[in-house]
């Protein structure tokens, strides 16, 4: 039969997670680290810690990150800047909706409130009344053009992204056969 492991941490004589006693049954050291019977494994060995150790680039490689760098930051801002009007456009919908629902004025893209709450009409002309559904049309013809701008610019994004990945692929197999 198997015994468990002697407490090497004698000096304490309770968990610092639960705080019962330590035993060699209860809350103990363990050869993977430090266990509590509540919190289960909490303190890894050390030597039980596995780093991700990463190769240097050689030249090739670093050659291919270079020569792709630009390109990609200059997508990821184009992507920030097609996001920040995106979001601009869906905010200036959502206004424009508001307003419309407000002022009792039925448009294509509202839907069925599910709150169930009557919202509190405004008493407007028939002349407002176009003029708030022409505003969240034109916001709606806005948000659809940012959406798609979004959608190519990250599409350009990850188009470039792969290519870059391939080059660096290529670049680390040229090392190999180098070195």
């Amino acid at each position: 039969m198997r015994t468990p492991r002697e407490n090497k941490a004698a000096g304490r004589s309770t968990c610092p997670r639960c705080g019962r006693k330590r035993t060699d049954f209860g809350c103990r050291t363990v050869r993977i680290g430090e266990y509590c019977m509540q919190a289960g494994l909490y303190e890894y060995a050390e030597g039980y810690l596995v780093y991700p150790t990463y190769d240097p680039p050689g030249p090739a490689e670093g050659a291919a990150m270079v020569e792709h760098a630009p390109a990609v930051a200059e997508a990821e801002k184009a992507v920030d800047a097609a996001l920040a009007e995106f979001t601009a456009a869906q905010s200036a919908h959502f206004d424009a909706l508001l307003a419309a629902d407000q002022a009792g004025v039925r448009t294509s893209s509202m839907v069925m409130r599910q709150d169930g709450a009557v919202p509190v009409r405004q008493r407007v002309s028939a002349r407002e009344k176009a003029r708030i559904a022409d505003a969240e049309e034109a916001a709606r013809d806005r948000l659809g053009d940012a959406e798609e701008a979004l959608k190519r610019a990250r599409d350009r994004l990850s188009r470039l992204e792969h290519r870059r990945e391939a080059a660096v692929r290529a670049g680390r197999n040229e090392d190999r056969e180098a070195g």
